[in-house]
């Protein structure tokens, strides 16, 4: 009780199984059961085979302590926390025991190694972490985002192969659910990035001093781009956000790519296809004139 089971290597481990009013916690190391063994002495003892005994209701306290009691006969059937002089040990006591303080139950998990990020019809979305490195997968491309000496664009810049711990980015795909890998090193953030994001559900935060207009990438009345934010907005998990100055800043913004990222194919099939000009705006798939657009995520020529 009260410890950090993480800063001891003295820990023992159960697997937790069965169902409500009767789990199991098996030892793998023993290979048994743990059960409520007398109903005249504090023996919490395992067994291989299984019966009430070693069934157990399991209700947590608001204190973060549970109440874990054996369903069997034997009646020193609550599992409790001894200091005993200095020799802790964990034992079984009747339920007029009051003494031994309640036990905290602590579930182990095995450290995600990467993160699955899906990518709307759009083709774009945004992603942040602050503490970690993340792969860019086949088939994506990630973008760092600044304003474009006032203009009402966006100037993009990409990463190669990893996107750094702590640089919030733009990304961009076909529709479809991508894993990023997380990498041991990922380099130093774009010094220059306006896009900013948090890990949890957060009110954004201005970067600097002064005051900042912020913005979110949307499919909008205009098409894809940064529009500016309403009262009370909050940044998704995860997700970033355009930082603008306010003594510069613009009603939103176009979010352009650089020239050459994608191969450009002539007279693509159109039908039920999402549609964007090179600045942006959202445009009907049946009523095109000649010229270069954003097919899909992919750049297209229409003749």
């Amino acid at each position: 009780p009260g410890t950090d089971p993480t800063s001891t290597t003295d820990v023992f481990q159960f697997t937790l199984g069965g169902t409500t009013n009767a789990w199991t916690l098996y030892d793998e190391v023993k290979g048994g059961y743990l059960y409520a063994a007398h109903s005249s002495n504090n023996y919490l003892k395992t067994q291989t085979s299984l019966d009430a005994n070693g069934q157990w209701s399991i209700v947590f306290n608001a204190d973060g302590t549970a109440e874990v009691v054996a369903q069997g006969e034997n009646t020193r059937n609550e599992l409790r926390f001894n200091y005993n002089n200095g020799t802790p040990l964990f034992a079984c006591y009747a339920s007029t025991n009051t003494t031994m303080p309640k036990v905290q139950i602590f579930r182990r998990q095995t450290p995600a190694t990467s993160v699955d990020v899906t990518i709307g019809s759009a083709g774009y979305a945004t992603l942040y972490y602050s503490n970690k490195n993340l792969k860019i997968p086949s088939g994506v491309k990630a973008y760092t985002c600044k304003t474009n000496d006032g203009k009402k664009t966006i100037d993009t810049r990409s990463y190669t192969s990893v996107i750094p711990a702590g640089s919030a980015v733009v990304i961009q795909a076909n529709p479809g659910t991508y894993t990023f890998q997380f990498a041991a090193t990922g380099g130093t953030p774009a010094a220059d990035n306006m896009l900013y994001g948090s890990d949890k559900v957060a009110a954004p935060v201005a970067p600097g001093d002064g005051e900042y207009t912020f913005y979110k990438l949307a499919d909008g009345e205009n098409g894809l781009r940064f529009y500016k934010v309403e009262s009370g907005f909050k940044n998704g998990a995860h997700k970033a956000y355009l930082a603008v100055p306010a003594s510069v800043a613009a009603d939103s913004y176009s979010f352009e790519l650089p020239d050459g990222i994608n191969d450009i194919t002539a007279n693509p099939a159109l039908e039920g296809a999402t549609v964007y000009t090179l600045s942006g705006i959202r445009v009907d798939s049946t009523k095109l004139p000649a010229g270069i657009y954003i097919v899909n995520g992919k750049k297209v020529v229409i003749k």
